[in-house]
């Protein structure tokens, strides 16, 4: 039985909107006993060596206060990308890329993080290319009602399978990479209830769960 501990919900990122598409992604996949919790219980998740992380939160604690707490101190920071580098799996969606500090060792595991949206909501339309690491499935191409998210990508050093784009332009909707000796892949959709409802975005979901719990090459 492979454990997966998930961590989810946060000021701008409603728990009950996530937990449902990846709890109904993990469900297809046999052997996975799926845990949610807390930041509050990262290191000791991590305490047990768990198959793989899914992380889809954001590092403030506050964000509308004036003095702003974050999550991710400098042990955990250093925690998570050492469980990674000695093997671990990391599963990254949506709001994990979002408010981390570029400079963390948890941004650079990553090889990306969130630089700004829109205001308004638009629809955002996710296609993949054919660098998409999932096999035997069909290509991704559809499009949901979302914040399009803007990210910085380092392209170099990482697999991009998938864009984004909108009236506001294209970025990036996903990549993967080995980090050590473990495996990181990051999802950009998706924000609103809608989008995790999407039959595609729960896809998406169950595909990298998939491919970074088994996979032994990216």
């Amino acid at each position: 039985m492979k454990t997966v501990y998930s961590f989810f919900g946060d000021f701008y990122h409603n728990h009950s909107f996530i937990y449902p598409a990846v709890k109904a992604a993990a469900s297809q996949i046999s052997d996975i006993q799926l845990i949610d919790t807390t930041v509050d219980k990262m290191e000791d998740a991590l305490s047990r060596n768990p198959s793989a992380i899914i992380m889809g939160r954001e590092n403030r604690i506050n964000p509308q206060d004036e003095v702003v707490d974050t999550w991710l101190t400098p042990a955990l920071d250093e925690k998570i990308t050492s469980y990674v580098k000695n093997g671990g799996r990391f599963l990254a969606i949506h709001a994990a890329l979002a408010s981390y500090d570029p400079g963390t060792k948890y941004t650079q595991m990553l090889k990306g993080y969130f630089l700004s949206h829109p205001q308004d909501h638009c629809p955002v339309r996710f296609t993949s290319n054919e660098t998409m690491p999932f096999k035997n499935t069909a290509p991704f191409d559809y499009e949901v009602v979302d914040e399009h998210y803007f990210l910085e990508v380092e392209e170099e050093s990482t697999t991009v399978f998938m864009h984004s784009k909108s009236e506001h332009g294209g970025n990036y909707g996903g990549w993967y990479h080995s980090y050590g000796d473990g495996k990181v892949i990051c999802i950009v959709p998706t924000h609103r209830k809608e989008g995790f409802e999407h039959p595609e975005t729960v896809r998406l979901i169950y595909e990298s769960l998939k491919w970074v719990l088994y996979s032994n090459s990216a």
